[in-house]
C-alpha cells in the first residue's frame, strides 16, 4: 500500500469519530439576580465553555437547554476536565463533561417558540446551591437534545462558573 493510499485508509476510518457539528441545540443560564443571560440558544458549537458569572447559594438561576420541539433532553453538572472535548460517534458536538457528570433533569423540550433563528423549543430548570456549599468551586454545565434540522441528538455548548 502506497504512502498516499494508507492515508486515505486512516481518514476514512477516523472519519466517523468525528464530531457532526450541529447548530440547533442550545444552552444558556441568567444571572440570577443580575440581567444577564450566559451561553447562546443556537449557533457553532465550541470546545470551549462559556465563562458565566459567580454562582451565589440560595439564588435560583434558570438554566434553558433548547432543542427539537417536544423531543427528550438532559442536562447534567460536572467538574472541569483539562482533557479536551470527546466526540461520540451518533451524537453530533462533543462532550465536555469528562470527569463525573450528574444528571440535574431529564425531560421533554417545550412546543416550537415563535422567537429565533431556529426551529427549538425549550425547557427550564431551576439551579440553586444550597446554604453552605463551598465557594470558590468551578463547575459545568451541558445538555444534550436532539436537532430538529439534522435529526440526530447533539450536545449543546457547556456553561461554566463558580460558586
Amino acid at each position: 500500500m502506497q504512502l498516499h493510499e494508507l492515508a486515505l485508509a486512516a481518514a476514512l476510518a477516523a472519519a466517523p469519530l468525528q464530531a457532526q457539528h450541529v447548530t440547533d441545540v442550545g444552552l444558556m443560564m441568567d444571572g440570577g439576580m443580575l440581567t444577564v443571560i450566559y451561553g447562546q440558544k443556537c449557533g457553532p458549537f465550541s470546545c470551549q465553555p462559556f465563562q458565566a458569572g459567580t454562582t451565589a447559594t440560595n439564588q435560583p438561576y434558570q438554566v434553558y437547554v433548547y432543542g427539537a420541539p417536544l423531543q427528550f433532553f438532559a442536562l447534567a453538572i460536572d467538574l472541569p476536565s483539562a482533557t479536551p472535548c470527546l466526540p461520540i460517534p451518533g451524537i453530533g458536538n462533543s462532550l465536555l463533561l469528562l470527569n463525573q457528570p450528574v444528571t440535574l433533569t431529564l425531560g421533554l423540550i417545550g412546543p416550537t417558540t415563535a422567537i429565533g433563528v431556529c426551529l427549538q423549543g425549550r425547557s427550564a430548570f431551576t439551579l440553586q446551591f444550597p446554604p453552605g456549599t463551598p465557594t470558590g468551586i468551578q463547575y459545568m454545565l451541558q445538555g444534550v437534545a436532539n436537532s430538529a434540522s439534522q435529526g440526530v441528538p447533539a450536545f449543546t455548548v457547556a456553561i461554566t462558573s463558580t460558586t
